[in-house]
């Protein structure tokens, strides 16, 4: 079990969090069996009849049920809430020490360039004051000739902005193409937005995934016997009108009871009918409905040899 200070006790009876209380109870009862110490020699039998049981008493009964679930939520609210902090300290303090080096070494060479300078600006400054008392700026520098381009955009001057009792023509074809195509964005958006958002396009609208998996168990003097692992994909849907579609794909139920194969069947509003061939050939026929509110998908199973049991498998 995971190591949590709330137990999952979904986990431990191996079932969906959204699992029917019928669900929940056969899962037990199977489980039960298999852990009984009369047939289950292994030295952590007692500590697993233990957490089933424990399991079983919160998720069996409803209020209890309801009770931990909120307790649950909120453990995993807090998980997240605390793995999302991140932790600034040390970096913001790094940071600040390295921009005040910066700081302090651009104030150094700063104060060291304008002791430089002042000398220059000094002599500079004497030697306009000598000028002005003899009159004579002949070592000066001439500027500097202008370019040909340069004389050419020196002696451009700006047009005229009269416009006169011109008027301009409106491009009415613009304007229509331009409404035409919002119109058309607005539509296609609209399109978008409403068309199913899971699946690819052959897929139908009650189902949100090629693939399920979830559990397959047999019935055993109306008692749950085995349970295993069952994964179901779609491969095709063709719809034969009336919200009907016939449906095909594969399924797979690994050990213990074991077992792979195609499948066909049909899929109207939110009932499905299977088809599969089980061990020897022998044809089963699963039945099950879709529920609206996790898409998941449960039901029974009855086969021409008179076994019996169940299944309930949700989207991946």
């Amino acid at each position: 079990m995971p190591g949590n200070s709330t137990p999952d006790y979904y986990w431990v009876l191996q079932v969906n969090s959204m699992a029917e209380k019928e669900v929940i109870d056969a899962a037990y009862r199977g489980l039960a069996k298999k852990y009984h110490p009369d047939r289950y020699k292994g030295s952590d039998g007692n500590e697993r009849m233990r957490e089933i049981n424990l399991a079983y008493e919160v998720l069996g009964d409803q209020d209890k049920r309801l009770a931990y679930d909120v307790r649950r939520s909120q453990q995993s609210t807090a998980q997240k809430d605390t793995s999302s902090r991140p932790e600034y300290q040390g970096g913001q303090a790094k940071q600040e020490t390295a921009n005040t080096h910066k700081q302090s070494a651009y104030t150094q060479g700063t104060t060291s360039q304008e002791t430089e300078q002042r000398p220059q600006q000094k002599a500079s400054a004497g030697n306009r004051s000598a000028d002005s008392q003899t009159g004579d700026y002949s070592h000066r520098k001439s500027p500097r000739p202008e370019s040909p381009r340069e004389q050419k955009y020196s002696s451009y001057s700006e047009p005229s902005t009269y416009t006169g009792r011109r008027t301009r023509d409106i491009n009415w074809f613009a304007v229509f193409f331009i409404g035409i195509s919002i119109v058309l964005s607005v539509w296609g958006g609209w399109i978008v937005f409403h068309l199913p958002s899971h699946g690819p396009g052959w897929l139908p609208n009650q189902l949100s995934s090629t693939s399920y998996a979830g559990t397959y168990y047999v019935y055993h003097y109306d008692q749950v016997d085995q349970v295993s692992n069952l994964r179901v994909t779609f491969t095709s849907a063709k719809q034969n009108g009336n919200g009907r579609f016939d449906i095909s794909g594969n399924f797979t139920i690994q050990p213990p009871l074991e077992g792979s194969g195609p499948f066909y069947g049909t899929l109207t509003n939110q009932n499905i009918q299977l088809k599969v061939n089980g061990k020897n050939g022998v044809s089963i026929t699963w039945v099950g409905s879709l529920d609206n509110r996790d898409d998941s998908i449960s039901g029974t199973y009855t086969a021409r040899d008179g076994e019996t049991g169940g299944w309930n498998v949700s989207p991946v």
